[in-house]
């Protein structure tokens, strides 16, 4: 009895993991008529994790390089090549989040520009 009911349970476990996984697979980038992007879409969850490793990046490297590094280092061309690389994805991260739809608290999805930019 208490087998089975282990055993139920990884099932369902398992179900539910599953479920989860392909849950934003069909999302659509674009919200449907309109040119907003779907921030539930499996591409716009991938765009939010590379920022999330980008912002890690820079408030480890930056002091790091200001502090350990001497001054002459700092113009270095490859340091400042992947600062650029990471100062345009901040960048780009700032108008696709200006075009992006975000839920209310009605829990509904807001797709209006100037609600947006609010």
């Amino acid at each position: 009895s208490r087998s089975i009911k282990w055993i139920t349970m990884k099932k369902v476990v398992r179900e539910r993991k599953r479920e989860l996984a392909t849950a934003h697979e069909d999302e659509p980038v674009l919200m449907e008529d309109t040119t907003v992007f779907n921030p539930s879409s499996r591409m716009m969850q991938a765009w939010f994790v590379l920022i999330r490793a980008v912002a890690m990046y820079i408030f480890v490297s930056v002091p790091v390089r200001l502090t350990y590094l001497p001054f002459r280092s700092i113009g270095q061309w490859q340091l400042l090549a992947s600062d650029l690389v990471a100062d345009l994805l901040i960048i780009l991260h700032v108008l696709i989040t200006f075009n992006s739809a975000y839920q209310n608290k009605k829990s509904r999805c807001v797709t209006d520009r100037s609600k947006i930019a609010k």
